[in-house]
């Protein structure tokens, strides 16, 4: 079941069954919203027009990968974690791997050496071919990430990170945001004043390089946006400020701007159609077959949670419901909040019309 109703219009003011969304005949675009067009787009960040080529390489999502890979062959050996560690050093004297090193290495929050990844896949009795796959994947995730570059260091939590880069990676991008414009849709000031309030920061290095991260973000998932990104925003985010008014009519206009591209489902969550929720933002990310697990990402305010799906069996999916096969409970279980905040989102038209009324106020009209 689509989490938003592709670009056909419902005719009635009811809700269409599989999207809850309400159209009661789409109102006429605002001059607002035929404005945002053409007006001055030098203000917003042109993200598809001016993205740059692709980028390619992708050490997050590979550590994610390698991970998987090696937990599901410890399990069908049918070792525990410790079991699986102490085996490794007796099969590669030389080498440091504690049970808890290798649960890190297994949910990709640290780096797996070539050589402990080679103890690994004696231990598990790997082929000469997953041995080279194994290798392969351990060399390409020891490599940096654009993250990881000295320009962003204090910048991007820790916990962010292996979202940040699987995202690049996905086929499928949903996500929901309660109470303030998603980081992949922010312009530079608005960011700026995000940041700054967050951090609670008076240094403007800080800010300044945080700003820069993010509109590194922004150009590398636009370069080569996944097939399917989907980007839901709650009313709330367009009537609280953060900067000046002129900052915010500039963050509506870029919105209405990304709401006209055909790369982009961006729609808005009216208030009267609003569920509490208890977390700020939900990422559901899929990949193509042979890549990283499907899984939903928690935003809070200081912290984020990963909710993978088992790995090797994605969950199956029915019009009427999702329901879980070997999938991960919590994961089904956020999926199908973000699936009932969708069902209340505007279709394309009157999510526009909501974000060129929301310019208009900022703008004074």
């Amino acid at each position: 079941m689509p989490l938003v109703p592709e670009n056909s219009e419902p005719p009635s003011d009811k809700p269409v069954d599989g999207t809850g969304e309400a159209a009661g005949g789409d109102p006429p675009r605002s001059a607002a919203a035929e404005g945002a067009r053409t007006g001055r787009l030098a203000e917003i960040l042109p993200l598809n027009r001016c993205a740059g080529p692709p980028v390619h390489g992708n050490p997050a999502a590979d550590r994610v990968i390698l991970g998987e890979r090696l937990r599901r062959m410890r399990e069908w050996r049918g070792l525990s974690l410790d079991r699986a560690a102490a085996h490794a050093v007796t099969a590669l004297p030389g080498i440091s791997l504690s049970y808890s090193t290798l649960s890190r290495i297994e949910s990709a929050k640290a780096p797996a050496p070539v050589e402990v990844v080679t103890a690994l896949a004696e231990v598990y009795g790997a082929d000469g071919r997953q041995r080279r796959e194994l290798t392969e994947l351990a060399d390409r995730a020891q490599q940096p990430d654009w993250f990881d570059a000295p320009e962003y260091a204090g910048v991007i939590p820790r916990y962010f990170r292996n979202c940040l880069g699987l995202e690049t990676a996905a086929v499928e991008l949903r996500s929901y945001q309660a109470m303030i414009v998603p980081g992949l849709l922010q312009t530079a000031d608005y960011a700026r004043g995000i940041i700054a309030r967050h951090h609670l920061a008076v240094d403007k290095d800080l800010v300044d390089r945080g700003v820069e991260a993010r509109m590194e973000r922004q150009r590398r998932l636009f370069a080569a946006p996944p097939g399917l990104t989907v980007l839901l925003i709650n009313e709330l985010a367009l009537k609280l400020p953060i900067g000046t008014r002129a900052v915010m009519a500039a963050q509506m206009r870029h919105l209405l701007h990304i709401a006209d591209m055909p790369q982009v489902k961006l729609r808005i969550v009216p208030i009267e159609r609003t569920i509490a929720t208890p977390v700020s933002g939900l990422t559901h990310l899929k990949f193509r077959p042979g890549g990283a697990s499907e899984l939903v990402y928690i935003e809070g305010y200081d912290s984020g949670r990963y909710h993978p799906a088992e790995a090797g069996e994605p969950s199956e999916r029915t019009k009427g419901a999702r329901k879980g096969r070997n999938a991960s409970a919590d994961m089904e279980k956020h999926l199908q909040l973000l699936l009932e905040i969708a069902q209340g989102a505007a279709h394309r038209r009157r999510s526009m019309d909501i974000i060129a009324r929301a310019l208009n106020r900022f703008e004074g009209r």
